[in-house]
């Protein structure tokens, strides 16, 4: 499907701030030019630019391009944003700009060097996925985490540094998928010996739960008792023949993905 003049211009100029940005020139006046475009084509471009993901993948490209907009009055522009990725951007924490995204649906933090990604995310009412793989320096989920999220259905968070269990998950009662997989001890170490703590049972609307290759050597209990999930990853833990057999005979409709014995 062709694009409408405005949204074609509206790429290019967007192209024009990233070439002047890899030149290290001209970027002031690339953005001024942009912003002025929204501005004065707003009632043309505010029904057109749900879905025009490549748009939103050249502008904003950081914390800064989001501030700009939302002190220029576009919040139309960051509401029609409903996928997006942070990889690439700078910071030791995911900053609060990415809350003005207020109808966000998917996220990928994926590629970052976050510490923490906590904020405010019960502003973030269309939230369902969030996705943060290869964030070695995610050491834990501070408060308020992903789950305080009201529509938040699938978390993945693999190959990250977690520490230690992140019990909050638990409160996301709306989850559908979850995965926390492969995660190290911060030194690099395969196994941080997690333990899950007793809780997990809770998330009574999960179907898939993925906790492969983080080191679990004793099943939680209340893991037994979750007959309603349809898949189960546990590959990459020791677990000892007796909790294997007592985890196929508790649950039988369950697809268990473990090593061979």
């Amino acid at each position: 499907m062709s694009r409408t003049p405005e949204i074609a211009e509206a790429y290019r100029l967007a192209a024009e701030i990233r070439t002047a940005r890899k030149a290290q020139s001209g970027s002031r006046n690339a953005e001024r030019h942009f912003i002025a475009f929204l501005r004065g084509h707003q009632a043309a471009l505010e029904p057109q630019l749900t879905g025009e993901r490549s748009l939103f993948d050249a502008f904003p490209s950081s914390w800064h391009d989001i501030r700009l907009l939302a002190d220029s009055g576009l919040q139309f522009y960051l509401d029609r944003i409903e996928e997006y990725s942070l990889e690439g951007w700078s910071g030791d924490q995911l900053p609060p700009e990415f809350f003005l995204m207020r109808n966000i649906v998917t996220a990928f933090l994926s590629g970052t060097n976050f510490g923490s990604i906590a904020g405010d995310y019960a502003s973030l009412t269309r939230l369902e996925e969030l996705v943060a793989e290869e964030v070695w320096t995610l050491r834990r989920l501070d408060d308020p985490s992903v789950a305080e999220a009201p529509a938040i259905r699938r978390i993945t968070i693999n190959a990250c540094g977690l520490e230690v269990f992140p019990r909050q998950l638990y409160k996301a009662t709306t989850l559908e998928e979850l995965s926390i997989s492969y995660c190290h001890n911060g030194e690099y170490l395969m196994y941080p010996f997690f333990a899950i703590p007793a809780g997990i049972a809770q998330l009574t609307r999960l179907k898939v739960l993925g906790l492969a290759g983080i080191g679990i050597t004793n099943l939680p209990p209340d893991l037994l008792e979750m007959t309603w999930l349809e898949t189960l990853n546990l590959m990459g833990n020791d677990l000892s023949v007796g909790d294997r057999a007592r985890l196929l005979a508790a649950l039988p409709n369950t697809k268990i993905l473990l090593d061979p014995a």
